[in-house]
């Protein structure tokens, strides 16, 4: 048997491959669980989506359920069960809340040995039928991933996780070259998120003026896309500060990016452990964020970032100049931000730790 032959296989489940954080992770960590004996395909429920492309470049397949006119959760499950019986995965891994409440059912009907589940951030308010469901689903996992002990709690406490089979493994990406520093960057900060209200972009740019007013030439750059693109950029023009902001879409080249700013700002208002504020430590830039989930668990502040509390703009500015108006404070905490991300927060190390859970999760399956 060759040793392609012998890799167990695993299907991630995914809403979509649309550009987030759980679908980032995923197309980072398949292609490094083969070093441990891994296969990974990716399972759309609904749709495809922007990073497509990527994982088919990556040599992931992505499949997406057929869709139909009518059923929710309940035909999801059928449809997935036919696919999973097709495909025969060792171990299903599902990502977030809809995954694994389909995903649960599905296993069942499909008889697929184990279930992994990753949380990736905070529990949102949702329906009381839908907490009877996570409910049901969290009882029926061998094993849950969690990204910080913020998120421990939220699965244990609000989702009803078995606290035993619960295990904080925080994210992880590639390391890096650090770049030569530069001495003129391009921008003087660089925000990367999806534009959507709960990652706090409107914060950052009630803040600008505030920054403008004490460092004229300040410029940030705002990399990402989303449903709250046009209403920011509203928000730009109406504070008259087109000249400091630029909005420069999605881009598949953030690495590339970092090294030409001065810092990274993250202004979340909820947050599991952001995969771009890792790629933040791993180019050693000084880093602004907010003091919510799982952040202030991966960088400590005055330490190895400023953190401040979440929807406050002048909070924001306040920290964006102190770094200005301090050049050796910023390189010392970027400094200490790389020095933490190469001890804790590799894709190599995350890898290793979730081949520990699927082995626990295979061991608990036929226990």
């Amino acid at each position: 048997m060759s040793a392609s032959q012998s890799m167990i296989e695993v299907a991630h489940v995914l809403t979509s491959v649309e550009v987030g954080g759980a679908e980032q992770l995923v197309l980072q960590l398949i292609p490094a669980m083969a070093a441990h004996g891994y296969r990974g395909r990716v399972i759309c429920l609904r749709r495809g989506g922007a990073l497509e492309p990527a994982f088919r470049r990556a040599g992931i397949d992505v499949d997406t359920l057929p869709r139909g006119e009518r059923g929710g959760a309940g035909m999801l499950a059928l449809k997935l069960s036919r696919h999973l019986r097709q495909r025969r995965p060792v171990i299903l891994h599902t990502h977030n809340n809809s995954p694994l409440l389909v995903g649960a059912a599905a296993r069942k009907l499909a008889h697929v040995a184990c279930h992994v589940h990753t949380k990736h951030g905070a529990s949102t308010p949702s329906s009381l039928p839908a907490r009877l469901g996570t409910r049901w689903a969290a009882r029926r996992v061998d094993q849950i991933a969690v990204v910080s002990a913020a998120t421990h709690r939220d699965a244990v406490e609000v989702d009803g996780f078995p606290p035993d089979h619960v295990t904080v493994l925080r994210n992880g990406v590639a390391r890096v070259e650090r770049a030569a520093p530069r001495a003129e960057p391009t921008w003087s900060a660089i925000c990367v998120g999806r534009l959507e209200s709960v990652k706090g972009h409107r914060y950052l740019i009630d803040a600008v003026p505030l920054i403008v007013a004490r460092h004229p030439g300040f410029r940030l750059a705002v990399v990402g896309d989303g449903s709250e693109r046009e209403s920011l950029r509203a928000q730009v023009r109406a504070l008259g500060v087109e000249q400091s902001v630029e909005f420069l879409g999605m881009r598949d080249d953030v690495q590339h990016l970092l090294p030409c700013a001065g810092m990274f700002i993250l202004p979340s208002i909820s947050e599991g452990v952001s995969l771009t504020l890792l790629e933040a430590m791993a180019a050693a830039l000084p880093i602004v964020a907010t003091a919510v989930g799982g952040t202030p668990e991966v960088v400590a502040d005055r330490q190895s970032a400023l953190l401040v509390a979440p929807a406050d703009p002048p909070a924001l500015a306040q920290a964006v100049v102190a770094f200005l108006n301090a050049p050796q404070l910023a390189r010392e905490l970027a400094q200490s931000a790389r020095q933490r991300f190469d001890a804790e927060f590799s894709l190599e190390q995350m890898a290793a730790g979730y081949s520990d859970i699927y082995r626990l999760a295979l061991s608990r399956s036929v226990a």
